[in-house]
């Protein structure tokens, strides 16, 4: 794809700072819902263009809350920093290290359906959860594998990867961030106009402003494209938060109350509640 072909990412900051300043939003569309296919499993990408570790942090727990809810998790990692690889915030979990299998590496828990983890970064892309010779399609309650893609959080690599069923957008809720954010759906937009979109404030505070923000910004998006965001909820952080990623260990794992744990929790959740059942209104 030539630069002249890439979809343009939208107005400047100037403007999309008037559009949240002001009391309404001007849209007169209809929310257009994603449909999702069903050639092959299930899949999520996950990104966060200022934080590929915190992405990678959400990718490592929503693997983990798959696995827990009886459903196989192949993981595709797509990161380029090393140190926000899915082996290394899986680290003290891993079973097997690289080449064997296949994966990059694996995790097994308390007798629940393991996650495969395998290299993305050649090719910039995931190929499913059939490509993995060790995969049982039937392991867990005999549903498919839920394929989650931990992206590289480039506009470039939005252009080049294949579709995923959701897109999952985590973002600060600053003007420079939203702008960002809107950016990357613009190319998603682009690329996977059948897809869902869902956003996730990274450290918002304040419920209030968070709800005010997430309204003005849905309605900006969907005055320009023409497609409905869904808000999950917002990740908090804490020093479980910080001790997990330091120990390899996903933060649903840690014991002892944690502000972050449960927001993690709680938002992996409703991802997965919502992509059971857009899989099952897909296939009635």
């Amino acid at each position: 794809m030539s630069v002249k072909d890439r979809p343009k990412l939208g107005r400047g900051l100037n403007d999309v700072s008037r559009f949240f300043l002001t009391p309404a939003a001007r849209c007169g569309q209809e929310p257009r819902e994603g449909t999702v296919p069903l050639a092959r499993p299930a899949s999520i990408c996950v990104c966060h263009p200022a934080s590929p570790l915190i992405q990678s942090a959400f990718t490592a727990n929503l693997a983990l809350e798959t696995a827990r809810n009886r459903r196989k998790a192949v993981v595709w990692d797509c990161s380029d920093q090393e140190n926000a690889r899915l082996t290394a915030l899986m680290g003290s979990l891993l079973e097997t290290g690289p080449g064997q299998g296949g994966a990059s590496g694996r995790v097994g828990l308390y007798g629940l359906p393991e996650i495969v983890i395998h290299d993305g970064r050649a090719g910039w892309g995931f190929q499913g959860a059939e490509t993995d010779d060790g995969v049982r399609m039937d392991e867990g309650d005999g549903r498919e594998p839920l394929v989650i893609v931990n992206a590289c959080p480039t506009i470039e690599f939005f252009l080049a990867a294949p579709d995923a069923d959701e897109h999952v957008v985590i973002t600060g809720t600053g003007e420079k961030d939203l702008l960002q954010s809107y950016a990357f759906i613009r190319v998603i937009d682009a690329r996977s106009p059948r897809c869902r979109v869902s956003l996730i404030f990274d450290h918002a505070e304040d419920e209030v402003r968070q709800q005010r923000i997430i309204q003005r910004f849905s309605a900006f998006v969907l005055a320009r494209t023409g497609r409905s965001v869904r808000h999950l909820g917002s990740l908090v952080h804490d020093e479980a938060l910080e001790r997990s990623i330091a120990e390899g260990r996903p933060l649903v794992l840690q014991q002892g109350p944690s502000e972050a744990r449960s927001s993690f929790a709680g938002i992996c959740a409703l991802l997965i509640e919502g992509c059971e059942h857009a899989h099952e209104g897909a296939g009635s």
